[in-house]
């Protein structure tokens, strides 16, 4: 058996919460947390305290938390223009990482600038030998999605057409419209485009996007190695009701929802009246972030740093052509 994982987390707050409890019930030990102030990391804290029993240190040092020898593996839940530096330091000092999505983003940054920090993070990854994987955990409902396809036709889908519906619920994070939805939810879609279809790029001479108030309709030909489908993304911030997130292939679409069962939180994914019932995504996408940590494999990993610097790419220069410079943007 291998030796407990000890893991940190960057941000232990809001989705930094949840890491941390996926690593308590998956067996690691979360031996510290790091927060800007006293005050924050103690209020992380005592809410992980009651969430599983937490027990490790409080740093808000950031030099004394990077040089932790109890720390293997970090998840990495800062806000995103604050992703480049905290994963470098992390990864120089011998730490695997798993980081939060998006790879980079800084509002105030310029694309070539953005695109250079996550190169930086990828090549020292793989200088340094450590995992960087990204947390796009989609990708691991894909296998439910296919399965869900052969029931209904009988055979593997010809992947002609890929469709993504991704809404969020909450105040805006920025004041960027369209392009905020399009920097936070991007990476979900493209993250499932990838498994599905990987090793693609965009055809730029396919695209076409439309972005008004809190809502993002982008349309592509991805051109990949086998196949070539013609993929719409559908991405909104709503205020009322409950998200509605829905993917597939060749017209085949299921609806994805998160539910309590048994006393553990599953992904469901729903097509007609059939269900698949499954792991939690993030669970998905924290275990194999700790398998290959384990196993210092990062071909274990979900959703690889070098996959999330591709689309990245795609993000940054939707962005700089569409939106940068423009009010609101």
């Amino acid at each position: 058996m291998p030796e407990k994982l000890g893991v940190g987390v960057v941000g232990a707050r809001n989705i930094g919460k949840h890491h941390a409890k996926w690593y308590a019930q998956l067996g690691a030990e979360v031996v510290a947390i790091y927060g800007r102030t006293p005050a924050s990391v103690e209020s992380s804290a005592a809410a992980l305290r009651d969430l599983f029993g937490f027990a490790g240190k409080t740093y808000h040092d950031w030099d004394a938390f990077v040089a932790d020898p109890a720390i293997q593996a970090v998840s990495v839940c800062s806000p995103a223009d604050a992703h480049a530096a905290n994963t470098l330091d992390l990864l120089r000092a011998g730490k695997h990482v798993l980081c939060e999505k998006p790879l980079v983003w800084d509002w105030e940054a310029a694309p070539d600038t953005m695109l250079a920090q996550g190169r930086a993070m990828v090549k020292t990854a793989a200088e340094q030998g450590r995992v960087l994987g990204v947390n796009a955990q989609y990708p691991a409902g894909v296998p439910a999605m296919r399965e869900l396809f052969r029931r209904r036709h009988g055979h593997e889908p010809a992947f002609e057409t890929m469709e993504v519906l991704m809404e969020t619920k909450g105040a805006p994070r920025s004041p960027h419209g369209p392009a905020e939805v399009w920097v936070d939810l991007g990476p979900h879609p493209f993250a499932l485009l990838e498994a599905l279809v990987p090793g693609g790029r965009v055809d730029v001479a396919t695209e076409r996007l439309t972005g008004e108030g809190h809502e993002v309709i982008y349309e592509f030909r991805w051109q990949a190695p086998k196949h070539q489908p013609r993929v719409r993304f559908v991405l909104r911030r709503i205020k009322d009701a409950a998200p509605a997130r829905r993917f597939g292939v060749d017209g085949f679409l299921v609806d994805y929802e998160g539910r309590s069962q048994g006393g553990d939180f599953v992904a469901v994914l729903k097509q007609g009246d059939e269900e698949q019932v499954g792991e939690d995504y993030m669970r998905a996408s924290v275990r194999r972030f700790m398998e290959a940590a384990q196993a210092n494999d990062p071909s274990r990993v979900l959703f690889p740093g070098e996959a999330a610097l591709r689309h990245l790419e795609e993000q940054l220069r939707v962005w700089d052509h569409f939106w940068r410079g423009r009010t609101g943007a």
